[in-house]
């Protein structure tokens, strides 16, 4: 399976299970494997993609982290915080880099990865979805439901938990009070404000 999908810098990029890797540079039209460009030799599953500032960063298993600094033409494997397995990364128009995964564990960059401080979530529950909402504050969702929300550019994150447990996987910007969360039960709209 696919588990991610961005677009940036002219190009478009999909990741996802062993180490699937494919590109477009015509708007999807046409999709070219990169995999081979990956500094991914175990073929690890590739779960976050993001562009910023000319910058292209994947996210995998195993504390993968892996950086495009020409837009997506040549990789570099980044030293990681963590070994565990991150589930996505936000590639923040400021140019911050938050990457987020398993027990709650989540770390925010800025400066291109090269160093990483780790963030206080409050929760132990995996991280499984994070998106930059138009008014620029950050967004991630744990997979029990809770948001946390970051309107210091990832600095810090305000957890708040979901009414009652809801299996959670996708998420998505509604308007400037709430997001659309999605998961085992459907789709639920959470005020995030």
């Amino acid at each position: 399976p696919f588990f991610d999908l961005a677009f940036g810098n002219g190009r478009g990029l999909l990741v996802g299970a062993y180490g699937l890797a494919f590109e477009t540079l015509d708007e999807g039209r046409s999709w070219h494997s990169i995999a081979h460009r990956l500094p991914n030799p175990k073929g690890l599953h590739l779960y976050g993609v993001g562009f910023t500032g000319g910058r292209v960063y994947v996210a995998g298993e195993q504390g993968l982290l892996l950086r495009s600094n020409d837009g997506g033409e040549r990789y570099e494997a980044l030293a990681s915080p963590y070994k565990g397995s991150y589930f996505g990364l936000v590639a923040a128009r400021s140019g911050t880099l938050v990457v987020y995964g398993l027990r709650g564990n989540a770390f925010r960059s800025t400066d291109g990865g090269a160093n990483w401080s780790p963030i206080r979530t409050g929760t132990p529950v995996g991280l499984g979805a994070g998106i930059e909402r138009a008014d620029r504050s950050i967004v991630l969702l744990a997979q029990n439901g809770d948001l946390l929300v970051s309107r210091d550019d990832g600095a810090s994150f305000a957890r708040r938990p979901a009414a009652e447990p809801f299996p959670a996987s996708g998420l998505a910007p509604a308007d400037e009070q709430a997001v659309i969360v999605a998961g085992l039960r459907g789709l639920a709209r959470m005020d995030a404000a």
